[in-house]
């Protein structure tokens, strides 16, 4: 099976905030940063392939009170994501965000959600 996680790490991984898939319990001390987790991947068996739909999200921990580090972020994850597509067994991805207040934080600290959604398609 095509481990999606490690293609979308690799490509976010060169962006603008540190990601990573294990916090290592600093918490917010070293805001921005991110955190890469697999919610689902549910595979079907098909006659001659197999269909796998990854669910993965990235929690993005901001240092800026307002929204704009989050939107830059995920602009960025848009682009990546958009080459992540045009990986040769991957047949859709897609991502979406939503911004919420971070009470650990504080009520004006930011904490972002990306969810990306991505099918593969591997022939047996």
């Amino acid at each position: 099976m095509l481990d999606v996680k490690q293609i979308v790490y690799n490509a976010l991984s060169s962006l603008s905030v540190k990601i990573t898939d294990n916090p290592d319990g600093k918490g917010h001390k070293d805001c921005p940063y991110a955190i890469l987790r697999t919610i689902t991947t549910a595979p079907i068996k098909y006659k001659n392939f197999t269909k796998v739909t990854w669910l993965l999200r990235v929690d993005v921990f901001s240092t800026y009170k307002g929204e704009k580090e989050i939107k830059d972020y995920y602009n960025e994850v848009v682009k990546k994501i958009d080459l992540v597509r045009q990986e040769e067994k991957i047949t859709y991805a897609q991502s979406s965000l939503s911004i919420m207040d971070d009470k650990e934080l504080g009520p004006i600290t930011k904490h972002g959600v990306i969810t990306i959604s991505v099918d593969t398609m591997e022939v047996e």
